[in-house]
């Protein structure tokens, strides 16, 4: 009787060892998700960095003064540049009329470079296209395990059931 009794202890004291390990990690868990989540909160960030918001801010104003500082200055200056430019290429045309003006292309190399450039575009909106949808997929859309049936943590060794995984992939629209 006391071998059961001795077992029995034991085994609670195990359990109790164990829901102990476990509310720690749940914890550390939960610290760990208020802490991401105040990784990615702008307000958070902005309330802690106000230093860098002030210098991306006036590094923005000093951009847009310096924008419109050049394009009155390119304004001011534009007759007498164009007078410049003008007597530069008629020089250049009398002492070197072969740089006066570019070849012009032929007919197949025109059509090869816009069926080049077309393809190129489409695929590079075919690939960013894909890259979003996977981005936007959740956990267990994109490992096809049917929903409520994701788990939290598998034990070191287990692996999902084949009944529990889906047969397809989601189908959230035509590609």
């Amino acid at each position: 009787m006391s071998d059961i009794k001795l077992h029995e202890d034991h085994l609670e004291h195990r359990a109790n060892l164990l829901r102990q390990r476990l509310t720690r990690t749940l914890e550390e868990l939960d610290r760990r998700r208020r802490s991401a989540q105040q990784m990615v909160s702008v307000k958070t960030q902005a309330q802690r960095h106000p230093e860098v918001l002030l210098a991306g801010g006036a590094l923005a104003m000093l951009a847009i003064g310096g924008g419109i500082l050049a394009a009155v200055l390119g304004i001011r200056g534009r007759e007498e540049r164009l007078r410049k430019e003008r007597v530069a290429a008629l020089q250049r045309m009398w002492w070197q009329p072969q740089y006066v003006a570019r070849k012009k292309r032929g007919v197949l190399a025109s059509i090869g470079r816009g069926v080049i450039v077309s393809v190129s575009v489409s695929a590079g909106a075919w690939g960013l296209r894909k890259a979003a949808r996977y981005a936007l997929l959740t956990a267990a859309q994109r490992y096809q395990i049917a929903p409520g049936r994701v788990p939290l943590a598998l034990p070191e060794g287990e692996v999902v059931p084949r009944h529990e995984v889906m047969d397809g992939p989601p189908s959230h629209d035509e590609d």
